[in-house]
């Protein structure tokens, strides 16, 4: 997992989240934190004991510090992953009612384009290769086909495409 960056990627926040450990406090530490200074000797040994104390006394405070923020990092990045994972599950959830929805739009129109193309054309004459086609005056007001040539009686009636 070295130099991988966890932002964001679930799998490895939750690795992370479990493979950190907090390591247990030195137990010789402990043990010296229980015993008292030694007072006798020469006032230099003295002055060693108890600047000993107090320094186990810092360096104890100090590891349980670094413990309990290890361990809280830890779990805040657990609960991230948790997070993550289930606001990927609530908007993929949204994405496929989303989906559907807009599925049963497109049907809903499919249907609609369907019936109106099929709904204008009930008698069959309104077919564009054969049959009547609407007169058009001719400019002695006689009534002639649809055809160029009532408008153009030198035009071509079926002109060469």
């Amino acid at each position: 997992m070295t130099g991988e960056k966890i932002e964001a990627d679930t799998e490895l926040m939750t690795v992370f989240s479990q493979q950190v450990a907090v390591p247990n406090i030195p137990a010789p530490l402990t043990q010296r934190l229980g015993s008292p200074p030694k007072l006798t000797g020469l006032l230099e040994g003295i002055g060693m004991s108890l600047l000993d104390k107090a320094a186990t006394v810092e360096v104890n405070a100090y590891l349980l510090k670094v413990t309990d923020e290890v361990h809280g990092y830890a779990t805040k990045v657990g609960q991230a992953a948790a997070t993550y994972t289930a606001a990927d599950f609530a908007s993929a959830a949204k994405l496929v009612g989303s989906g559907a929805k807009l599925a049963n739009q497109v049907v809903s129109l499919v249907k609609q384009g369907a019936g109106t193309s099929t709904g204008t054309d009930k008698s069959g004459t309104g077919d564009q290769t054969g049959g009547d086609h609407p007169s058009v005056d001719k400019p002695g007001g006689d009534k002639a086909s649809g055809t160029l040539t009532g408008l153009f009686p030198d035009a071509d009636p079926h002109p060469a495409v």
